[in-house]
């Protein structure tokens, strides 16, 4: 594995093990609000975006290694966000943490089996900015933290 893949694999590993010892501490208090601006989501629902995101990313980088877009030029991820997480309005902080520690393998064993040169094909991100596959998984561990914070912040109020 270049050194190039092991830095986004360690990247991965290190934010990925934060967010999920910070899922792990929300405990019985998964439906207090943790935003009062936009999603108006709550600690549990959090979650769940999370989740849904981290299959969305491992679509997006497997598509553009292939040379699929998988994002349409019109989306609104916005709307994808809230509709998303009102369609799984079921699934527990528990339930997440296990298809997060799934998806996280799987985006390790992607890497693990590609090639140095791919990281640089790039695709329409979620966001609709044309990003590397390397800029997508710097954004999945961006991601993890930048909510994983939200996450700490909240639970330490």
């Amino acid at each position: 594995m270049s050194e190039r893949i092991e830095s986004l694999v360690q990247r991965l590993k290190t934010a990925r093990t934060k967010l999920i010892e910070r899922l792990g501490k929300i405990g019985n208090r998964s439906e207090e609000q943790v935003y009062s601006e936009g999603a108006q989501w709550t600690l549990r629902q959090l979650a769940i975006h999370l989740m849904l995101a981290d299959k969305g990313h491992i679509a997006m980088v497997q598509g553009i290694a292939t040379g699929d877009e998988i994002i349409p030029p019109d989306y609104d991820l916005e709307r994808f966000n809230a509709r998303s997480v009102q369609k799984n309005a079921d699934v527990t902080v528990d339930q997440v943490i296990m298809s997060l520690q799934h998806t996280h393998q799987e985006m390790l064993d992607w890497l693990h089996s590609a090639e140095d040169s791919v990281l640089d094909k790039e695709g329409l991100h979620a966001s609709l900015r044309v990003m590397s596959i390397e800029q997508i998984f710097k954004v999945v561990a961006w991601h993890d933290g930048f909510h994983g914070d939200d996450i700490e912040k909240h639970l330490d109020s």
